[in-house]
Formats: structure tokens, C-alpha cells, sequence
């Protein structure tokens, strides 16, 4: 996958897609906490503008993400506690770019040579149904909305210069009951800490 083609889709879709009844439901199957190593940018301010400004560009659309927890999703481990990446707790280099688009949600774009050899480090199968692509998520379509509708609002973040900034590589917790996607880094990260993230929320 790459920014210009998944770009290029998203204005050749008709509408957004917000999200269906029951299949969050359907898919974590009573299970609350799922598994994933993030790269959290929370230590730079001028990320955490950037995602609120864009949110609040966006508020009639999406249902916006907790500006306090900027991330970029590594790997997606699942429901069974993984073992530790060999790195981590590693800060990496990262830029944060300028505004691109699933049809299910609006993100940042994300460039980092270091993210290739992060995902190679990863032990097991990868819990993901759609190809690779580096990005922070800024929230999730809350409805099915005309992507003409969207495009004007989308296009002026388009021209965003790149923040360069450092990434720290977690093993968090998500909770699965939470559309938000809140999270708990998971620290001592260990598999007996990530089966049972106390006071997680």
C-alpha cells in the first residue's frame, strides 16, 4: 500500500463507511483485551495540535480519538498475550505528515524507515485483514457520508508540513469495548502483565 494509492481510492469511493452493528461485537467475542505494539508519539506538542486541529476541522463527521494518546500502530497481535519485542522501549524517528483517508476513518500520514525493521522483530501471526500502511489515526467516520462532502473539508490538510519527531515502541492493551480504542501500556511488559492489564481504561 502507499499514501498516493490509498489516497486515490478513498476519492474514487462513493461514501464513507461509519460503523456496523454487532460487528465489534462479533468479533472480539466477549474478549476485552487485545494486543499491540504501538509507537506512541505523546512527548511532542505539535503532534497533539496537529490531531486537534484536524479533529476539529472533522468534528461534524467523526468521532474523534483521545488527543492525549497519539500513536502509530506497529503490530497487531491479538487476543493472546505476545512475547516482549526485542526493542522495546526503543525511540525511533518519525514524520508526521499531512491528512490522508481510509473510508473508515481520517489519519496522518506516517514516515519511518525504522518501522520496516520493527515490524521484522515481531513474533507471530499478525491479527490484520487490510495491507500495511504507517499512520496515526485522527478519529473514525461516525456515519456513511458522501465522499464530495468530505473532500473540501480534507483537501486544505492536504499541505501540511511533515512534524520530524520521535516514536517509543510499547506493548499496550486495547480494550475491545471501547469504540475509542482507549489503551494501557503494559509495563513491566511481560506476558504475565499483558494477560491481565489491572485497571486498564
Amino acid at each position: 500500500m502507499s499514501f498516493r494509492r490509498t489516497w486515490s481510492r478513498f476519492r474514487s469511493a462513493s461514501r464513507t463507511l461509519g460503523p456496523t452493528p454487532g460487528v465489534r461485537e462479533a468479533w472480539h467475542q466477549g474478549r476485552r483485551w487485545y494486543h499491540v505494539s504501538l509507537l506512541v508519539v505523546d512527548e511532542d506538542p505539535a503532534v497533539a495540535e496537529r490531531v486537534r486541529r484536524v479533529s476539529r476541522a472533522l468534528a461534524p463527521w467523526i468521532e474523534p480519538l483521545a488527543v492525549d494518546q497519539p500513536h502509530v500502530t506497529v503490530w497487531v497481535h491479538g487476543f493472546d498475550p505476545p512475547e516482549p519485542h526485542p526493542e522495546l522501549g526503543a525511540r525511533v524517528p518519525v514524520e508526521i505528515g499531512r491528512v490522508g483517508s481510509f473510508t473508515s476513518c481520517p489519519f496522518l500520514e506516517v514516515r519511518s524507515e525504522a518501522i520496516r525493521r520493527l515490524r521484522e522483530g515481531c513474533a507471530g501471526r499478525e491479527e490484520r485483514w487490510a495491507g500495511y500502511l504507517p499512520h496515526l489515526t485522527v478519529g473514525r467516520y461516525a456515519a456513511d457520508t458522501s465522499i464530495d462532502v468530505l473532500l473540501p473539508e480534507l483537501r486544505p490538510w492536504r499541505r501540511l508540513p511533515p512534524i520530524r519527531t520521535e516514536g517509543r515502541l510499547v506493548l499496550a492493551a486495547v480494550d475491545a469495548f471501547d469504540p475509542g480504542g482507549s489503551f494501557r501500556v503494559l509495563e513491566p511488559p511481560t506476558p504475565a502483565c499483558a494477560a491481565s492489564p489491572r485497571g486498564a481504561g
